[in-house]
């Protein structure tokens, strides 16, 4: 992909015009619709993604009771119909507004991804393009496009180190002779047990698909495969019809870099990492367990490394925490309205949450149990600040999905001594 590429310029194009309306773009007889609102994208899609795409980000956020028989029957016709099911289930109270922006979210990089990866194709631009009135739930949502492509550039990018050997997240690993697996190979870090339930899940299934069920990375589980991969003892099939109809991933020349593309205007927040290791799902959490030497020789002291997000709707509370941690060189975004800023939280990658739990128009205790439940954060270290002493015991925190609590008002070493217990944690099982 170079700098012409009709995929990245329009989207530059766009934004920085900001313009209002469809972008719809053709390829391989996919087609992707983008839609601006002022320059910043409210949605992506392409007409491959389907009520199974859905349910397979909905079981990745640990929403698996969704009754789909509550909402009305999808109007024939509906151009938007993913949309328009989350809609849907929004209003009928089968999902929050919050777990709605989320999902929206996954759904447009997921899209995006795949767009990003054109190198050809036809697109015209529909000005003035308005969704159907019977979707107004949704229409709040909007994200910086650069923040966007920046965030699944850097995500393909991963995928490329995977290069020649896997395409495509859609790619169907196999393994026929499971006698193979008890052969030691090279860079492998599997057991014998491990790659046996590894094998056992694939069936067919995508390496996407595995990951969800695993709720894992996906980029992360085809690493752990890939020498098997490389040495034939698993074997990588292509996507089944009719994803194989998606752009394969480009290699690594292909692309310009992420610093070239649309630079980044990030809001304001950063996130990323772990905490508690039981959370792992068991197949994978013993990857770790063998690793753990080499993940341990690894450990940063670069304090300016650790980004730390605050969520709190006190001015006075954030610039305290900031003041508080200044001293210690750690990158602090401050997050005074959650609502707003959902989107760009997910875009970004810190170490740790600090999060406040009495906030106005947002419920803090269903706000933590959404992000740990969100793949994104399932690792990241989230700490309650509060000073509602009724809430604060380890029993509560826990059924939030938090991992600890610090009472306000807390002196500045009390936070000290927080923020440096988790972000060591994280650093070790990252």
């Amino acid at each position: 992909m170079n700098q012409d590429s009709i995929a990245i310029k329009n989207l530059t194009k766009y934004e920085q015009t900001k313009q209002t309306g469809l972008w719809e773009f053709r390829h391989n007889s996919v087609v992707w619709d983008i839609y601006f609102i002022e320059g910043k994208i409210h949605h992506a899609q392409h007409n491959l993604q389907s009520l199974d795409t859905l349910k397979s980000l909905l079981f990745s956020l640990n929403l698996t009771k969704i009754d789909f028989n509550s909402i009305p029957r999808l109007p024939a016709g509906e151009k938007f119909p993913l949309l328009w099911i989350i809609n849907q289930l929004v209003t009928y109270k089968s999902l929050s507004r919050i777990q709605s922006i989320i999902l929206l979210r996954q759904l447009t990089q997921d899209a995006l991804e795949s767009y990003l990866c054109c190198v050809n194709g036809e697109g015209r631009f529909i000005s003035n393009f308005d969704l159907p009135e019977r979707m107004p739930i949704i229409m709040e949502t909007r994200w910086n496009t650069s923040t966007l492509v920046k965030f699944s550039v850097d995500k393909l990018k991963q995928w490329q180190k995977l290069q020649p050997f896997i395409k495509s997240p859609h790619q169907r690993p196999s393994c026929k002779d499971l006698s193979l697996l008890e052969k030691p190979i090279s860079g492998g870090n599997l057991s014998p047990q491990m790659l046996e339930k590894l094998a056992g899940m694939m069936k067919g299934l995508s390496l996407r698909s595995i990951s969800v069920m695993l709720k894992q990375d996906e980029t992360k589980l085809a690493q752990l495969l890939l020498p098997y991969i490389k040495h034939q003892v698993i074997t990588i099939y292509p996507p089944k019809s009719p994803l194989d109809k998606l752009p394969i991933i480009l290699r690594a020349n292909d692309f310009i870099p992420s610093t070239q593309i649309l630079k980044a205007q990030i809001d304001s927040i950063s996130v990323v990492n772990r905490e508690d290791i039981n959370r792992y799902n068991p197949v994978l959490n013993t990857v770790n367990n063998e690793k753990k030497s080499n993940v341990f020789s690894n450990i940063s002291t670069n304090k300016s490394n650790y980004k730390i997000v605050c969520i709190d709707d006190s001015e006075v509370m954030l610039n305290t925490i900031k003041e508080y941690l200044a001293s210690e060189q750690y990158e602090i975004s401050t997050v005074p309205n959650p609502m707003q800023s959902l989107p760009t939280l997910f875009a970004s990658k810190p170490n740790l949450i600090l999060l406040d739990l009495s906030m106005p128009n947002i419920n803090g205790n269903r706000l933590c149990k959404i992000l740990r439940g969100s793949p994104t954060f399932k690792n990241v270290p989230i700490v309650i600040v509060s000073g509602n002493t009724n809430l604060l015991s380890m029993e509560k925190i826990k059924e939030f999905g938090a991992n600890n609590y610090l009472a306000k008002p807390f002196t500045k070493e009390q936070l000290l001594e927080m923020v440096t217990q988790y972000l060591t944690v994280a650093q070790k099982v990252s």
